[in-house]
């Protein structure tokens, strides 16, 4: 998200009350850029996500994952980078 997406969020934000309490109101397209945001920031803190990743990582060092090209038909294994 740039900050050109954020200043335009901003702008888009309606403040109001509902039963006493305060609460924003903006676009459903704003809400789903900030709600991926949120979600690949939960998945960074993830324990359970960084092993999955060292493992995968682990995996393609051995040799262990292929691809598979859908122009050749043919699998190949991924080179770690």
């Amino acid at each position: 998200m740039t900050y050109r997406d954020i200043t335009t969020i901003e702008k888009n934000v309606e403040t109001t009350r509902f039963r006493g309490e305060p609460v924003v109101i903006l676009p459903l397209q704003s809400w789903k850029k900030i709600e991926d945001i949120m979600e690949e920031f939960e998945m960074s803190r993830s324990l359970r996500f960084k092993r999955a990743i060292q493992k995968s990582r682990l995996e393609i060092k051995k040799g262990a994952v292929y691809e598979f090209d859908v122009k050749t038909g043919v699998f190949a294994r991924v080179k770690s980078k």
